[in-house]
């Protein structure tokens, strides 16, 4: 698995250190808004990740179960947002 480490500068997860965390990409036309909300400088030429913590779970699968696509895995919707 390709090394992930969550963009929140008070979480130290990675998955390195924790490996059967959820680290979840943040889409392009989020990243700003998100490094905003968390106090971050905003970089456009890498990808961001952002781990489970930072998430209500129960929204998270809900979502998950109701949003499904062709690939079986299903689809996290717009309506999430980050929880710090």
């Amino acid at each position: 698995m390709e090394y992930r480490k969550c963009f929140v500068p008070t979480c130290s997860n990675n998955t390195n250190n924790n490996p059967n965390k959820i680290f979840v990409r943040i889409r392009e036309d989020l990243r700003e808004k998100w490094c905003r909300d968390v106090g971050v400088e905003y970089y456009k030429i890498y990808t961001m990740y952002c781990c489970e913590d930072h998430f209500d779970m129960v929204q998270w699968n809900r979502k998950w179960v109701l949003d499904p696509i062709g690939n079986g895995k299903g689809q996290v919707k717009n309506t999430l947002s980050l929880d710090v």
